[in-house]
């Protein structure tokens, strides 16, 4: 996941810049790196020592790339979860590389070997005797791949810092990418930062053929919905996440960041037996997450790291978050990845992410499921489902505010994508629609918030593999509206650790599942226009709701934080001659959002993706240097 570059050309001159577009990406002293040539093409990857991708090299494979005897070259960047499975169905041997299961599986199944990939790794296969290349992402697409033309040459890049080495090609933020920045937070469906930059949404690759650069989508999820109920659909769910958790566990050294959430739990409840793994979590010890994370960790014999919040991350990350992620992680929000040189002695984190897919919260308000919503026409329900899925973190009418020109225009812009993925799934069932919404949208998480822990750390996202997906997906709709099915499936995996209480009903899993049956029904009755059957649950709700609030209190304030000990930078970067002449935003509404905070308002949500935007145009506009251990 960290850094892979590829150079299809026919000139020596453009290929002899791979090395130096490689050296752009190798930000830790720790790096490993390898480099092949092939007729027509340099292929090259880095990341941290040990790291799977350079593990089993043969007499013919130079760390994460294979060269085979007619040519034809591979080179693998990331995690490649399934490389056992993989090297048995292909015929390899027990040590081959997912270099060379990459060359197998090119020759196997040509473009269709992206289908087969889990993890989340980049790979590029160069075949000078097919005259075509294809260059990829695992299954799901969770890591990044990007790709420019120039003049006829193909550059595949993982950061468009790499690019820097092209004097064709100048790095200027895109704008539909700012738009999202701003709009949502993060980018939505992968995009790249810069301008002129070709990226991939899900369940897509890229190939070169006879000198054209295409995307080619090689995966459709709307035919993967199936019946299951009950019983048989928890134990297909129980048999699918202990076969994905046992695959990424199976090495040493790793970590299962843990809350007292269901997703990192049904990870921790289907840890094989002695699994070796070290659990972690981030916070205070009076947060709520932490109390039930250390208690999960000693029901399952799980060695546990608390990892506090350290205050002044924001003005000790920032640039470096900007610099490794390209501003597709903003400072404010990446509390974790600035923590993870911590436990710099761990190789791999086993992530949690994703496991919303199949119970998603847009489906309720207030763990009571929106029947209304589910039930009405097309356009009824994409205007009421939008509202609520996916909450801006600059809205519309600050983002008039804000931005120079057409705010508004801008504000709908970044949101195009959220609503172009919810569009392509009209005329399915309404369940169908939010599940299959909900995985462009849970996929496109990783490739920002997973990314810079990503480059200390190696992540395993079992609930982002196709296998997990078309488990979820095999329930009946019915089956997938709230946590009922997860809840009954942490019961399945360890009884004992569902007896440890929910934090969102602060109630065993048991209890939860039984409460949330009820307000279902209470839910269908309110949808129907009856009144709410007068029962304890439903009575309870309102109780339940103002429990949480009082009960489960992260100690981290990224508020206070900012107004104190990031104060001064926040102020150094946002209000700095710099920042607000170069044209992007009104420089009296971004004084007025830095005086809202230090006055005691919430405006972080606001904050963070200014300084993504600012410390982006520093590093690769400006040309400031980045952090103290960066690459020239």
């Amino acid at each position: 996941m960290n850094g892979l570059v590829a150079v299809v050309s026919r000139t020596p001159e453009v290929l002899a810049r791979g090395p130096q577009a490689l050296a752009r990406l190798r930000y830790f002293p720790f790096y490993d790196s390898c480099a092949i040539e092939s007729d027509g093409a340099w292929l090259g990857a880095c990341g941290p020592s040990g790291w799977q991708w350079c593990a089993g090299a043969g007499a013919n494979d130079a760390c994460g790339g294979a060269v085979a005897t007619d040519g034809t070259a591979a080179v693998v960047c990331g995690d490649m979860v399934n490389a056992v499975a993989l090297r048995r169905e292909l015929g390899l041997a027990a040590d081959a590389s997912p270099a060379l299961i990459a060359l197998a599986a090119w020759r196997r199944w040509a473009g269709d070997l992206f289908r087969r990939l889990e993890g989340a790794c980049t790979i590029v296969v160069h075949d000078p005797g097919r005259a075509t290349t294809v260059a990829g992402c695992d299954a799901r697409s969770i890591a990044n791949l990007y790709a420019l033309e120039v003049d006829g040459d193909v550059w595949f890049f993982t950061q468009a810092k790499a690019l820097a080495v092209e004097p064709r090609f100048r790095l200027r933020m895109a704008e539909r990418a700012l738009a999202e920045l701003l709009a949502i937070g993060f980018l939505h469906c992968g995009l790249s930062v810069a301008d002129d930059v070709r990226s991939l949404l899900r369940c897509e690759h890229f190939e070169v053929k006879g000198g054209r650069l295409s995307v080619v989508s090689h995966h459709d999820d709307t035919a993967i919905v199936g019946d299951l109920r009950g019983h048989a659909y928890v134990d297909h769910l129980a048999a699918s996440v202990r076969e994905l958790v046992a695959e990424a566990t199976a090495d040493d050294d790793v970590a299962l960041p843990l809350t007292g959430g269901l997703d990192s739990r049904t990870l921790a409840a289907a840890l094989p037996a002695s699994s070796g793994v070290v659990a972690m979590t981030f916070g205070g010890p009076r947060d709520g997450d932490t109390r039930v994370a250390l208690r999960v960790a000693r029901r399952r014999g799980l060695p546990h790291i608390l990892l506090p919040m350290q205050p002044d991350y924001v003005a000790r990350s920032a640039a470096e978050t900007v610099w490794l992620t390209e501003g597709a992680v903003h400072p404010v929000d990446n509390i974790t990845g600035s923590l993870m040189d911590r436990v710099a002695g761990l190789r791999s984190f086993v992530s949690g992410s994703g496991g919303e897919v199949g119970r998603r919260s847009d489906k309720a308000k207030a763990m009571l499921v929106d029947f209304a919503m589910l039930e009405a026409p097309e356009p009824e329900f994409e205007r009421r489902f939008l509202a609520h899925a996916r909450s801006p973190a600059i809205g519309r009418d600050l983002m008039i505010d804000l931005v120079a020109g057409d705010g508004g225009a801008f504000f709908d812009l970044g949101y195009e994508n959220v609503t172009a993925v919810l569009r392509s799934t009209r005329g399915l069932d309404v369940v169908d629609r939010i599940d299959l919404w909900a995985l462009c949208s849970g996929e496109s998480r990783p490739r920002s918030k997973l990314r810079q822990a990503a480059f200390r750390m190696q992540p395993r996202v079992p609930f982002h593999s196709q296998r997990w997906v078309e488990a979820v997906m095999s329930g009946h709709r019915d089956e997938r509206l709230d946590d009922v099915a997860r809840l009954r499936l942490v019961w399945e995996l360890d009884r004992r650790l569902a007896m440890i209480p929910w934090v969102v009903t602060h109630a065993p899993l048991p209890a939860s599942a039984a409460l949330q049956s009820v307000l279902r029904g209470v839910a269908r009755r309110r949808a129907r226009g009856a009144p709410p059957a007068p029962t304890p649950a439903a009575a309870a709700l309102p109780l339940l709701s103002r429990a949480k609030k009082r009960l489960y209190r992260p100690s981290e304030d990224r508020e206070e934080w900012l107004r104190t000990v990031s104060r001064a930078y926040v102020e150094d970067v946002l209000l700095s001659e710099r920042f607000l002449e170069r044209g992007i935003f009104r420089p009296q509404a971004v004084r007025d959002v830095v005086a809202a905070q230090m006055a005691g308002e919430a405006r972080s949500k606001v904050l963070g993706p200014l300084l993504a935007v600012e410390l982006w145009h520093r590093l690769f506009v400006d040309g400031d240097k980045p952090p103290v251990g960066a690459a020239s």
